[in-house]
């Protein structure tokens, strides 16, 4: 079992926990946030030396690079010309354009510097951002048109401003909390499975989606939410979304999987099935710190999305001790998968292991959750935990370790229900 640590951030917290989760019984230095033995309900203690710099608003995934943008400039007019953008542990890479000026005939072709599926540019425009390319290398070429004349050519240019990059599997090696073997897999592997009960799995796990937004500092962060109710709300953690403007500045990202069982696919290169822009898309309604719960809704085609991707139910009341239970989420940003398992032989059933728990990070402390020990990673914040036995959500994945733990399900209702107004995602 693997876990790539999931992000949880509320009032005045700013830590990123890093290290195995303690599990204390015994009276300890109360101002430095430690556990008292006097405590009925068991407590995770994350003290401050075991944590770095929480990333705000998701996980971090990429960023947006500045180019100098007079170092690609067209010299001679005409003549066809080359130019290199190389960043380091990057999977893939989009140009970000002010302007282009192009005449007819004219192009720009956008390309891995090592072959690959190009991007042809042959107008002129402005606010042109490309979509990714899957390399860390990428060539720009200028190809004048046959009939191309100097005298006419003055004016042809473009203006590259920035590239926007996500990080290769080297950078996130270094920041992994590894407990054992990860054992999430490709939701191809349930669809593709002769078991009825792994192919519910892979039906409901299709409400679940990916957000990706540019942060303010140029930082891309990534989140999991999921399509609760046919009436197009969603429901993801606080931490990634508290406000409209964080809504506005993200994109929300449905039917992203691997090709296949054994696929691979990044945040940059993997297969979207629809993209949603969260300006004038997506509403955000309301978010509470404490329970780390944001409730958006779709404001648009919300009818057809649902239709297509189906959504999930919470169930009244909360999980059971023991009761076996999956989480779909987007490790990394990357394709969609489940986790099933617990164990490194990935034959033990994941389960809720420990309830009412209080979970004190810098001396604040969030009580009343519950524990499980399925793989999470980066980018899994805002999964469901999903019962087993009848595929109802009894948990809200926001905090993890080699443990995990998330908001049981009645205390999501109690914010929910008050917010969403009517609503058939909840069932008995």
């Amino acid at each position: 079992m693997v876990f790539r640590m999931g992000v949880f951030s509320a009032l005045a917290m700013t830590c990123m926990l890093t290290s195995a989760v303690k599990f204390n019984d015994v009276a300890t230095d109360s101002s430095a946030g430690k556990v008292s033995a006097a405590l009925t309900t068991e407590v995770i203690e994350f003290a401050a030396s075991d944590a770095t710099q929480l990333v705000e608003g998701g996980d971090k995934i990429g960023k947006y690079v500045k180019l100098n943008a007079d170092s690609y400039k067209i010299a001679t007019p005409c003549q066809a010309q080359t130019w290199n953008i190389t960043q380091s542990k990057v999977a893939s890479m989009y140009l970000d354009f002010e302007s282009i000026n192009l005449l007819d005939g004219d192009q720009l072709v956008i390309s891995p510097s090592k072959g690959g599926d190009s991007i042809t540019l042959d107008s002129s425009a402005t606010g042109i951002t490309t979509e990714n390319v899957p390399s860390g290398a990428v060539t720009v070429a200028y190809r004048p048109s046959a009939s191309c004349s100097a005298s006419g050519s003055s004016d042809v240019g473009f203006k590259l401003v920035g590239a926007g990059v996500t990080y290769s599997k080297e950078w996130f090696a270094k920041k992994e909390a590894v407990c054992g073997t990860n054992t999430m897999k490709n939701v191809k592997c349930f669809e593709s499975s002769g078991d009825g009960k792994e192919k519910e799995m892979y039906s409901k796990s299709r409400a679940v989606l990916r957000t990706e937004r540019k942060r303010d500092d140029g930082n891309f962060v990534v989140c999991t939410a999921w399509l609760w109710g046919s009436q197009g709300h969603m429901v993801t953690n606080n931490h990634c979304f508290s406000s409209q403007a964080m809504v506005d500045g993200a994109e929300f990202h449905f039917g992203v999987e691997a090709s296949s069982c054994d696929g691979s696919c990044t945040l940059g290169t993997c297969p979207v099935g629809k993209k949603v822009k969260g300006k004038d898309n997506v509403e955000f309604i309301a978010s509470n710190a404490d329970v780390d719960v944001a409730l958006l809704k779709l404001k648009n085609d919300a009818a057809a999305i649902v239709k297509e991707y189906g959504y999930l139910q919470i169930r009244f009341g909360s999980p059971g001790l023991n009761e076996q239970v999956y989480i779909p989420q987007h490790p990394a940003g990357g394709p969609r998968q489940i986790a099933k398992t617990d164990d490194d032989a990935n034959k033990q059933i994941a389960t809720i292991k420990k309830m009412d728990v209080t979970m004190q990070v810098s001396g604040v402390s969030y009580s009343g959750l519950v524990t499980y020990a399925a793989d999470t990673e980066s980018g899994s914040s805002g999964s469901p935990v999903i019962s087993l036995a009848n595929h109802q959500v009894v948990a809200l994945h926001r905090i993890g370790n080699c443990d995990n733990a998330g908001t049981p399900a009645q205390s999501l209702l109690n914010f929910l229900v008050s917010k969403a107004g009517s609503n058939d995602g909840l069932t008995a």
